[in-house]
């Protein structure tokens, strides 16, 4: 029993894991698609603002930082 209930655990972290990686690659989707909808270009050398720390985070943790300054530009 306690063995099924350890197994049950680790398949829910298992799918939250899953579940926050498709969520990633669902707002670079709409990220890149939105930029190429609508011609928005950043100059190179700016730095991009984004409003959501998290996504931010992901995106730099995920390699888009291509200097590594911290910054997406």
């Amino acid at each position: 029993m306690k063995k099924n209930l350890a197994q049950t655990q680790n398949l829910k972290k298992e799918v939250k894991i899953m579940k926050s990686i498709i969520s990633l690659c669902i707002s670079l989707a709409l990220i890149f698609g939105m930029v190429q909808a609508f011609g928005v270009q950043a100059a190179p050398g700016d730095i991009i603002n984004f409003p959501d720390a998290n996504l931010k985070a992901a995106l730099i943790e995920n390699g888009v930082d291509a200097n590594g300054d911290g910054e997406i530009t």
